[in-house]
C-alpha cells in the first residue's frame, strides 16, 4: 500500500501540475498557439511509441524472471533513437506543424528516450524514480516557457523547446534505478539467460498494445490537425487535458498493480487487489467526474478565459471518456502483468474500430464535441470488453458494490504502510 499512496501523491502532484501547465499554455498561447503545441505533442508522441518496439516493458516482465544480457539495454536504447530519427524523417513531409524540422526531430528523439525509460523505469516496485521523473518533465518545460515569455519570446516554438528540457532532465533520475527491475526470490529465479525469439514475441505484444493506446490518445488530434483550424484544435486540447486530469486514481492504481505484480504470476493475489480497488473507487471516481464536469461550465471561462468557453461542453463529455477509459486500463492490468497483452490488444482495437467507424459523423459546425462523443462511445465499449474478458479469463465476475473485505483491507494497507517493514496485505477473497 506505501508503493499505492505514493504513486497515489505523486500522480495527484502531477494532475496538479498538468492543470496549472493547461491554464498557462492556454492563457500565455491563446487557442490557435495553443493548438499549434497540441499538433508538436501529438505527432512527436506518436513516433516516440510507434519507435519503442515493446522493448522496455518486455524486458521488466522478463528480468525478474530470467537474466537478459548486458548489452541489451544499450542496444535497446540505441535501436529508439534511430527508429525515432528514421520515422521522423520519413513523415516529414507529411506531418503539419508550426515548427522546424530540427527542432521536430529533437523533441520526437527525446519523447522516445523518455518514453522508454519511463516504462523501464516501471520495473521498481517502489516507483521512486518513476514518479519523479513524471513531476520534473513538465515542471521544468513550464518554467522554461515562463522564462520565454518573460523575454517576449512566448511562442509555440519555445514551449517545445521546454518540453525537450523537461523529457531530458526527467531521464537523469531514472538511469540508475530503472537499469534492471527488481528480481524474484532466489529461490524462484530462473538463472538460464532469456531466449531472444521469447523476448522478441512479448515485446511484439506490448507493442501492438502500446500502437493502439498512443492511437486511441492522439488520433483525434491529428483529426483535428487535418480537419479544422489550430484555434479549434487548441480548444479541444484544453478540454481534453482537463479531462485526464480525473484520471489519477486509476492511473496510480494501474502503475502500482503493475509494477507490484508483472513477472511474478501470483495470480490470485492479483485478482483480489483488482477486484477490491475497482469496487471500491467506482462509485467516488463517477460521482465526482459528474461534479468535476458540471464544475467547469465556471472553472474553465474563469480559469483559461472567455476565448475558451466552448471548451465546456467538450470537457464534461471527455471527462467520462477519460474516466471510463481509466477503469478500462485497470481492469486490463490483469492481462498485461501476467503475459498475456493479446487480451489487452483485443479490447484496444475493437474500441478503436468504433472510433474510426464514428469519425464520418463528426461535423463541420462542432466538430470537437462530435468528436467527443465518438471517444466516449469507444471508450464506454472497451471498458465493457475489459469486464468481459477479465470473466471469461479469471471465472471472476466483478462486483460493483464495495464489501466489508475490501474496507477492512484498506484499513490494514493503510496501517501497514506507516509501519516500516511491513509488507502491504493482500484483501481476502470476497467470494
Amino acid at each position: 500500500m506505501r508503493e499505492f499512496a505514493t504513486t497515489l501523491a505523486a500522480t495527484l502532484a502531477l494532475a496538479l501540475v498538468t492543470f496549472a501547465t493547461n491554464i498557462v499554455y492556454a492563457r500565455l498561447l491563446g487557442p490557435a498557439g495553443r493548438g499549434e503545441l497540441t499538433s508538436v505533442i501529438a505527432f512527436s508522441s506518436t513516433i516516440a511509441a510507434v519507435a519503442q518496439f515493446g522493448l522496455a516493458q518486455a524486458s521488466v516482465y522478463f528480468a525478474r524472471r530470467r537474466r537478459l544480457s548486458g548489452l541489451f539495454y544499450p542496444a535497446a536504447i540505441g535501436v529508439v533513437v534511430i527508429a525515432s530519427a528514421t520515422l521522423t524523417l520519413a513523415l516529414w513531409n507529411v506531418i503539419e506543424v508550426a515548427i522546424g524540422l530540427s527542432l521536430f526531430l529533437l523533441i520526437c528523439v527525446a519523447s522516445a528516450v523518455q518514453s522508454f525509460f519511463l516504462a523501464l523505469a516501471q520495473g521498481r516496485r517502489d516507483l521512486v524514480a518513476f514518479n519523479l521523473a513524471r513531476l520534473i518533465a513538465p515542471v521544468v518545460a513550464i518554467m522554461l516557457f515562463a522564462s520565454a515569455w518573460w523575454a517576449d519570446k512566448g511562442t509555440a516554438e519555445a514551449a517545445v523547446i521546454g518540453l525537450i528540457a523537461g523529457a531530458i532532465v526527467s531521464i537523469v533520475p531514472m538511469l540508475q534505478q530503472s537499469r534492471v527491475a527488481e528480481p524474484v526470490r532466489a529461490d524462484d529465479a530462473n538463472e538460464e539467460r532469456l531466449p531472444a525469439a521469447r523476448l522478441a514475441s512479448q515485446a511484439a505484444g506490448f507493442y501492438a498494445i502500446a500502437i493502439l493506446g498512443v492511437i486511441t490518445s492522439y488520433a483525434d488530434k491529428i483529426f483535428l490537425t487535418y480537419h479544422t483550424t489550430s484555434a479549434v484544435l487548441g480548444i479541444y486540447a484544453v478540454a481534453y487535458g482537463l479531462s485526464r486530469v480525473l484520471g489519477f486514481a486509476w492511473q496510480s492504481a494501474s502503475y502500482s498493480v503493475y509494477a507490484r505484480f508483472a513477472g511474478f504470476g501470483h495470480d490470485a493475489q492479483l485478482d483480489n487487489v483488482i477486484g477490491a480497488i475497482f469496487r471500491l473507487a467506482l462509485w467516488p471516481v463517477l460521482f465526482a467526474t459528474a461534479a468535476t464536469g458540471a464544475f467547469g461550465i465556471v472553472a474553465i471561462p474563469l480559469l483559461f478565459g472567455a476565448e475558451f468557453t466552448g471548451a465546456v461542453p467538450v470537457f464534461a463529455i471527455l471527462a467520462f471518456e477519460g474516466t471510463l477509459g481509466g477503469m478500462s486500463w485497470f481492469i486490463a492490468q490483469k492481462f498485461t502483468t501476467t503475459g498475456r497483452p493479446h487480451l489487452a490488444f483485443y479490447r484496444q482495437a475493437a474500441s478503436l474500430a468504433v472510433f474510426f467507424a464514428g469519425l464520418p459523423l463528426v461535423g463541420k459546425s462542432n466538430p470537437a464535441v462530435d468528436l467527443a462523443w465518438v471517444l466516449l462511445a469507444s471508450a464506454a465499449l472497451r471498458l465493457v470488453l475489459s469486464i468481459w474478458l477479465y470473466r471469461r479469463e479469471t471465472g471472476i465476475a466483478l462486483s460493483f458494490v464495495p464489501t466489508a473485505a475490501d474496507f477492512a483491507f484498506v484499513r490494514a494497507s493503510f496501517k501497514a504502510s506507516f509501519t516500516r517493514g511491513r509488507a502491504m496485505p493482500l484483501p481476502e477473497d470476497p467470494t
